[in-house]
């Protein structure tokens, strides 16, 4: 069994909750030319687990990104890199910068090395904070046989591989469409929090009469809906290319939609596989502190909960 760690991260990072991951074949954005019905055989739930699974079975590959927030009144942008080695998401790192308004605001690097994890915070005005998790020490508090990094959280920290298992477990997908950029053929399906997820996040009844009101209650920065674009590509089938997500609410034009968030995956390399020391922390001027203990409760707190 694999954990889930839902620790949120700090300051400005705990924005990148909620965010768009748009993955291009080594090129830059283009605009869909058309849209039809997706071939009827497939439909957004196969698509779905399909992209998880091809993440799962990867050996390791290198995205390289950029990341736009939108939440709160403010405006940030994040560029970094995301690795993952290792089937099932063996080991992951996100290295990110973000800034708001041409100034940096936060420097974010998050480890999974099996072993450990670490994430290493710092601001402009504060010194580099360094958080750390001891997966041997949860393993063998919880009985758990094995340990990785937050599958259920939907951040950057997360992983690609996170991302996909929410998307698979929470939300309940459409029929796929189909759109062209540029001469590449791509999926795009929208998914839907679960009837029992928004029962039990949010206490709304999914059956309700007034359903669209309701999901205004979704506090920000949990998106509404997803929006999924996979990839075709025969070398790399079902591989994730964009997420969006999304808030949809009343407004003075009736229900409004708006897009809290975009990431950018400006270069995916699937043909080289991390070296084991890019998982290894440099040391540093850090002040650490251990979350192992705050770790463990509140995953015993969240296994009370879903019973």
């Amino acid at each position: 069994m694999k954990a889930r760690l839902s620790s949120s991260l700090l300051g400005i990072t705990t924005l990148a909750t909620v965010l768009v991951a748009a993955l291009y074949w080594g090129r830059s954005q283009a605009s869909p030319s058309f849209q039809r019905p997706a071939p009827t055989d497939l439909d957004g739930r196969q698509i779905v687990s399909n992209c998880r699974k091809t993440l799962e079975n990867s050996q390791g590959f290198v995205v390289e990104l950029t990341q736009e927030i939108d939440l709160f009144g403010q405006r940030v942008i994040g560029e970094g890199k995301y690795l993952q080695r290792g089937a099932f998401g063996l080991q992951t790192r996100i290295d990110m910068v973000y800034s708001s308004r041409g100034s940096k605001v936060a420097d974010l690097q998050q480890i999974d090395n099996g072993r450990f994890v670490l994430t290493r915070y710092q601001t402009p005005a504060h010194p580099p904070q360094l958080k750390r998790i001891d997966l041997d020490r949860v393993r063998s508090e919880l009985d758990w046989a094995n340990v990785a990094l937050p599958h259920s959280g939907m951040s950057p920290a997360s992983g690609l591989l996170g991302l996909a298992r929410s998307f698979e477990r929470d939300f309940d997908f459409g029929p796929p469409q189909v759109q062209d950029w540029d001469g590449q053929e791509v999926w795009v399906v929208v998914g839907r929090w679960k009837a029992r997820e928004l029962k039990r996040r949010f206490g709304i009844d999914a059956t309700a009469p007034d359903i669209e009101t309701q999901l205004a209650r979704i506090p920000d920065p949990f998106p509404t809906h997803v929006e999924l674009v996979v990839g075709t590509n025969s070398q790399l089938p079902f591989f994730p290319y964009r997420i969006d997500f999304l808030r949809r609410k009343p407004g003075n034009q009736g229900i409004e939609e708006h897009r809290i968030g975009r990431i950018d995956m400006q270069r995916i390399d699937f043909r080289t596989i991390p070296d084991e020391v890019e998982f290894q922390l440099a040391p540093g001027d850090d002040i650490v502190t251990d979350e192992t203990a705050e770790f463990i409760a509140h995953q015993r707190q969240q296994e009370l909960n879903l019973r």
